[in-house]
C-alpha cells in the first residue's frame, strides 16, 4: 500500500532539487549574457553592466531615458535596457513577442515588473488614466450635460461605448466587466479583485 520505499525517497528528493533549480532560477541576482559581441551582465534591480573598451573599466547603468524607457548603446549600437534584460532573464529570443512593463512604467526594468507578452496582450495590459480626466477611475467620464456617468473603453478596433450609468463607481465596475471579457490583463483593471467589480 505504501509503495516502494526507495521510489518514493527518490521521488521526494527529486521533488526538492526540482524546487530548489527553480527557486535558484527566480532569485538569480544578475546573469551574463553575449549582446552586440559583448559580455554583458544583467541585474535583476534592472541595471546592465559590461566592459568599456574606451574608458577601460566596468561600466554599470540602468540607461538613458528616451521617451520614458532606458536606452543603452553597447558595442556602439543604441538598445533598450528592457530588451538586453529580458533576454537574460526571461529568454526573449521570439521577435513577434514584446517586453510589458507591469506596472506601465516603461523606466522600471526590475525584473519583476518585465513580462513577455504577444503584441495583442500588450495593447490590453496596463493603461494609464488620461490627464484631466474627471473620473478617478480608468475608462470613465463624466457628462456634464445630464450628470451621468460614460464609460468606454479602447480595444483595438477602436473606441467602444459600454454604457451610462448614475454613479461613478458602477461606470468604473462596468468597464472592469467588459475589459475583462475581451482579454484586458488585471492591471488595466480599475478594481484588483474581480469581485469588487461584480458587487458593484
Amino acid at each position: 500500500q505504501n509503495g516502494n520505499p526507495v521510489r518514493r525517497l527518490s521521488c521526494q528528493r527529486n521533488g526538492r532539487a526540482n524546487k530548489t533549480k527553480k527557486y535558484t532560477q527566480e532569485t538569480m541576482k544578475s546573469k551574463e549574457i553575449k549582446f552586440n559581441g559583448v559580455s554583458v551582465t544583467c541585474h535583476r534591480d534592472g541595471s546592465i553592466e559590461w566592459f568599456n573598451r574606451k574608458y577601460q573599466k566596468n561600466k554599470r547603468t540602468f540607461g538613458f531615458n528616451t521617451n520614458g524607457y532606458r536606452g543603452v548603446k553597447i558595442n556602439w549600437k543604441q538598445t533598450y535596457v528592457h530588451r538586453v534584460l529580458a533576454i537574460a532573464f526571461l529568454g526573449a529570443a521570439d521577435c513577434d513577442s514584446q517586453v510589458d512593463h507591469i506596472n506601465g512604467d516603461k523606466g522600471d526594468n526590475r525584473i519583476e515588473n518585465l513580462r513577455m507578452v504577444t503584441a495583442s496582450q500588450n495593447n490590453k495590459a496596463f493603461q494609464k488614466k488620461r490627464k484631466g480626466c474627471s473620473s478617478r477611475y480608468r475608462g470613465v467620464h463624466l457628462e456634464r450635460k445630464t450628470g451621468r456617468w460614460v464609460a468606454s473603453i479602447n480595444p483595438k478596433q477602436g473606441r467602444m461605448h459600454v454604457g451610462t450609468f448614475g454613479t461613478e463607481d458602477e461606470a468604473a465596475a462596468a468597464y472592469d466587466r467588459v475589459a475583462t471579457r475581451i482579454g484586458f490583463l488585471p492591471e488595466c483593471l480599475n478594481f484588483k479583485q474581480p469581485s469588487m467589480a461584480s458587487r458593484r
